[in-house]
């Protein structure tokens, strides 16, 4: 997509100045493009850090039937 943008922007130039130009507005949208990425992470994430696990880790089989040793 940037390089589309560029390129319309430039055409068939081959202006050392008209392709800084196309190149100065791909890093522009860039940007805005990377900003909003952030913004949306920033609301769509959970905010704060986890709980503590309260699982064992165990299958509910185990946890239901005690051990039994031979």
């Amino acid at each position: 997509m940037l390089t589309t943008v560029a390129g319309r922007r430039t055409g068939l130039s081959t202006d050392p100045t008209v392709l800084t130009h196309g190149y100065a507005l791909s890093l522009g949208i860039s940007g805005i493009l990377l900003a909003i990425a952030v913004a949306v992470a920033l609301t769509v994430l959970p905010k704060g850090r986890p709980g503590p696990q309260t699982g064992t880790g165990a299958r509910p089989e185990e946890l239901a039937a005690p051990a039994t040793s031979r």
